[in-house]
């Protein structure tokens, strides 16, 4: 070991092998083989089947979706001595409201054996790009692969009737409990958005100055709004059918980091759901099922 002078700290510092150190040494040397190319990345769109949650409406029925088209990606498998130091695979996405140089992971693999990746959340009538490459377990990369590129095209859902006012909530985390809705309004609807930051922001008076002075959190809050939705035109995937509100309410309540809203105008919050209510009208065919959706957006990157 060796002493460290006081910019460093003022502490004796020792070699660290896997995570532990090592007082034998004051430096530790690594070998490792360069990770290999990913070959044959490819790009399919593929459509995630949902089920009517009202059994009493007519099918094909109107305004009800039944199916989420997403992205599906696969590659050859790694067959090379790179496994003994395997780390993961890194799968990154771009789209075409990304600066050009900058990408986000969306995926990191684990098992050198899984070939495919499904990605629930890209924009809906935007195109998106994608890469992937292996990482060692020490932390260090190969090369990224040639990208490849699709488009969902929009309304981002099949069904009949289904190309406005469209809601997706889904996530690459948990798909099992993806949702699809139509919203119900006419033409003079409003859609309004709520900015929390706004409300974040202090204003004081302080000696020798003109004016208040406003005082800023450090981050700015994302974007919030509340929606109702016809719970009767839900869909979901046939493994989490349920009825009246559970699935809505499950998804809000799900651990997963975050819920991908998305709609068919290319916009896209990662957020947390809140239900806080609902309300059943009865009418003679049936049950009509609304409730009130919050979507709080929580992160600007998955």
């Amino acid at each position: 070991g060796w002493e460290a002078d006081p910019g460093y700290g003022g502490r004796t510092a020792w070699a660290v092998v896997d995570g532990q150190s090592d007082e034998s040494a004051d430096l530790t040397l690594m070998f490792a083989q360069e990770m290999d190319a990913v070959l044959g990345l490819d790009l399919q769109p593929a459509v995630q089947p949902l089920r009517v949650v009202d059994d009493r409406c007519d099918r094909p029925a109107s305004k009800i979706p039944t199916g989420i088209r997403y992205h599906r990606l696969s590659w050859l498998a790694v067959n090379s001595a790179v496994v003994a130091g395997w780390g993961c695979y890194e799968v990154q996405r771009q789209d075409d409201t990304m600066p050009a140089d900058e990408w986000e992971t969306i995926a990191k693999v684990v098992e050198p054996s899984v070939t495919a990746v499904d990605d629930y959340e890209a924009r809906v009538g935007v195109e998106s790009r994608y890469r992937i490459r292996m990482v060692h377990r020490l932390g260090i990369a190969g090369p990224w692969s040639p990208p490849v590129a699709a488009t969902i095209a929009a309304p981002g859902v099949e069904g009949r009737n289904v190309d406005a006012g469209v809601l997706i909530l889904t996530s690459n985390h948990n798909p099992a409990g993806n949702l699809a809705y139509v919203e119900n309004f006419d033409r003079s609807s409003v859609e309004e958005f709520t900015f929390p930051e706004a409300e974040q922001v202090e204003l004081q008076e302080m000696f020798d100055r003109d004016f208040r002075t406003a005082f800023r959190p450090l981050e700015r809050g994302g974007v919030e709004f509340t929606r109702t939705v016809l719970v009767n035109q839900a869909a979901v995937p046939p493994d989490t059918m349920d009825r009246g509100f559970t699935d809505l309410r499950d998804l809000a309540w799900d651990t997963v980091p975050y819920v991908c809203v998305r709609d068919e105008l290319r916009n896209r919050w990662l957020s947390t759901l809140l239900v806080p209510s609902a309300s059943v009208k009865r009418r003679k065919t049936g049950q009509l099922q609304l409730a009130q959706v919050q979507v709080a957006e929580v992160t600007a990157t998955p």
